[in-house]
């Protein structure tokens, strides 16, 4: 599958599939293809079986994010959910629990 997008030059974006962590079988490869038709950004495996990746654009333009499964499997079942954000991105937290009613900082 192919997504676009349009970039700004020194923005940075955060590309992330979810697939195995919603109970699909897609083992994604992620690719990030810049105005110029160049490769930019790839990644395989981050959580587990699905993608992520984060990029700053070199400059003004469609972005184009490409999608497969490194098997080049696919159907029905293949399904994943994309996000593409140029905002603030939580990767993790750390302490994974804090006791109700109380603050802890992040």
């Amino acid at each position: 599958d192919i997504w676009t997008f349009t970039g700004k030059k020194g923005s940075s974006y955060v590309c992330e599939v979810n697939a195995a962590r919603i109970g699909s079988p897609l083992d994604s490869r992620l690719e990030i293809i810049g105005p110029d038709g160049e490769r930019l950004a790839e990644n395989t495996d981050h959580f587990g079986n699905d993608s992520y990746l984060r990029f700053t654009a070199p400059a003004d333009g469609t972005y184009r994010v490409r999608i497969h499964d490194l098997k080049f499997l696919g159907l029905q079942p293949y399904v994943y959910r994309l996000t593409i954000t140029d905002g603030p991105w939580v990767e993790q937290t750390y302490p994974l629990g804090v006791q109700r009613g109380t603050k802890t900082a992040l």
